[in-house]
C-alpha cells in the first residue's frame, strides 16, 4: 500500500513537471507566434509598399512611351512639312506607309 502511495507521489510529481515544462513551452511558442505575426505584418507593408512604386513604375513607363510615340509622330510631320516647304511636294502616304515609319 505505502509502495502504490510512493508510485502515486511519484507519478503525481512527473505530471506536475511536465505541467510546469508544458506551459513554459506555450509561452515560448506564444512569443514566437507574435514575432511571426509582426514580420507577417512588415511583409505585408513592405509588399504594399513595392506595389505601389510597380505601379508608379508602369504609370511611369507607359507615360514615356506615349510621350515618344507622339515625339515620333512630331518628327515624321516635321520631316513632311520640311519636304512640302522645299518645293518638294511628295505624294501623300498609305497607312501603310505610316504605320511602319511608327514602328
Amino acid at each position: 500500500m505505502w509502495e502504490k502511495l510512493l508510485d502515486y507521489g511519484k507519478q503525481l510529481f512527473s505530471i506536475t513537471a511536465k505541467i510546469a515544462k508544458h506551459e513554459e513551452d506555450i509561452k515560448e511558442l506564444q512569443q514566437d507566434v507574435k514575432a511571426v505575426r509582426e514580420d507577417i505584418r512588415s511583409l505585408r507593408q513592405e509588399m504594399s509598399d513595392l506595389t505601389r512604386v510597380v505601379e508608379r513604375v508602369i504609370f511611369e513607363v507607359q507615360k514615356d512611351r506615349e510621350m515618344a510615340r507622339r515625339d515620333h509622330e512630331n518628327l515624321l510631320l516635321r520631316l513632311e512639312i520640311a519636304f512640302l516647304r522645299s518645293g518638294n511636294i511628295l505624294p501623300p502616304s498609305t497607312d501603310a506607309d505610316t504605320t511602319k515609319q511608327l514602328s
